[in-house]
């Protein structure tokens, strides 16, 4: 069998067991993803209590998609025009989405995420 390699496994207290297998040299990459992901899980409400109760004072609101990318890429020491290579677009397609003037595509998102080793709904709205 060729890896990477997903199983699903339902439990009998209503719960599903996902086993997912890697190669070694992935595995790092894999777990902080999967981290992340089980962070999201655990934020995650009902649509309709999180729209029927506001967030608590003081909550730091997410950092918008575009600002993160641009403060992603500025880490990275990678100009604009590099990351518009990358997604196929031209450099002030870049800045329109670091400024948000334009959204990010959920395939930019997706993209940028593998690029960037982040969680793709970092870049989506």
């Amino acid at each position: 069998m060729s890896l990477p390699r997903l199983t699903q496994h339902p439990t009998d207290t209503h719960e599903v067991t996902f086993m997912l297998t890697v190669a070694d040299t992935q595995a790092d990459l894999v777990k902080a993803h999967l981290e992340s992901l089980k962070a999201l899980l655990e934020k995650s409400t009902p649509v309709m209590s999180a729209v029927a109760s506001p967030k608590p004072w003081g909550e730091e609101k997410p950092m918008p998609p575009g600002l993160r990318l641009k403060a992603l890429r500025q880490a990275a020491h990678r100009p604009q025009k590099a990351i518009a290579e990358l997604l196929g677009v031209n450099q002030s397609r870049i800045s329109d989405l670091e400024q948000g003037v334009r959204p990010i595509t959920p395939e930019m998102a997706v993209t940028l995420a593998r690029y960037f080793n982040v969680a793709v709904d970092e870049f989506l709205a």
